[in-house]
């Protein structure tokens, strides 16, 4: 999930913020606005910071295959994906 800054305009580069809980059993991307409740990240988009918020591999409430990847391999996914998912949004927006 990727915040805006308040004053975002396109071709401009802003600072980056990446929140990332990497450990199992907790989700902090989701379809609701749940995610609207962080005040923290929407300060940081006030003072003009872009907030770059990313479930790693494993995170809970995805079903079974979705977690069992990490078996006995949860540093090596969860690094790969994170660096792959943090590109991603950095190349989409130009920040």
């Amino acid at each position: 999930m990727l915040y805006k800054p308040m004053s975002c305009r396109e071709g401009e580069k802003y600072p980056t913020m990446l929140y990332v809980y990497g450990g199992p059993c907790v989700q902090l991307v989701s379809n609701s606005q749940r995610s609207v409740r962080r005040l923290n990240l929407y300060a940081l988009q006030v003072f003009g910071y872009a907030v770059v918020m990313l479930d790693t591999m494993g995170s809970c409430n995805r079903g079974i295959r979705f977690e069992a990847v990490l078996q006995n391999r949860m540093n090596f996914y969860n690094t790969n994906d994170a660096r792959t998912r943090v590109e991603k949004a950095l190349n989409e927006v130009l920040l």
